[in-house]
């Protein structure tokens, strides 16, 4: 009477314990397929132009830019940002992409555009040594755009890109209305 009351007692647990498994295992599992990847990139209007950015915040990030990448889309391309103003300095290692950059300074002005060739290793500097933001795009994109010196980026778009990539704005030498004391 023991052994068939514990089998019983056993049988009764056994949807419990199957249940219980089957939640456990599916809890892994998306259901609904794969989730959309997160887009590395963000929409920052350059004179009020789309562009669809990737920003390299990081000292690794900003070594390996747009090394061996093959292409980028229409509006796409990496806004590289610095923690001082500088004179800045890029160079095409490992680049097959034919790109033009465009040097910032800290209050989101773009100063400099320069082109710059696929695999060529000597730098292309920033005449100017307060640049905190640099753009690389396609070649001819800033032309193509109506893009000049003198015309801004979105520094608001550009500290809400910084913020959802987990980083503080204020790391970034940019130049807001209250560091100018105008709030």
């Amino acid at each position: 009477m023991n052994s068939s009351s514990s089998k019983t007692s056993g049988m009764k647990r056994l949807p419990a314990i199957l249940l219980l498994t089957c939640c456990v295992l599916l809890s892994g599992c998306d259901l609904f397929g794969p989730s959309a990847p997160e887009s590395r990139y963000f929409s920052i209007p350059i004179a009020n132009r789309p562009a669809d950015l990737e920003l390299a915040l990081t000292i690794s990030e900003r070594q390996q830019g747009l090394q061996k990448r093959l292409e980028l889309g229409k509006d796409e391309g990496m806004a590289f940002l610095f923690e001082r103003p500088q004179q800045a300095s890029f160079w095409m290692k490992n680049t097959e992409i034919p790109l033009d950059i465009g040097y910032f300074t800290g209050d989101g002005i773009l100063r400099e555009i320069h082109q710059m060739f696929p695999n060529v290793e000597v730098p292309v500097k920033s005449f100017r040594d307060d640049i905190v933001i640099a753009v690389e795009m396609n070649k001819g994109w800033f032309r193509k755009k109506g893009i000049k010196p003198g015309d801004s980026i979105d520094l608001q778009r550009l500290m809400r890109a910084i913020k959802a990539r987990g980083e503080n704005p204020a790391d970034y030498a940019l130049q807001t209305s209250r560091s100018l004391g105008l709030e």
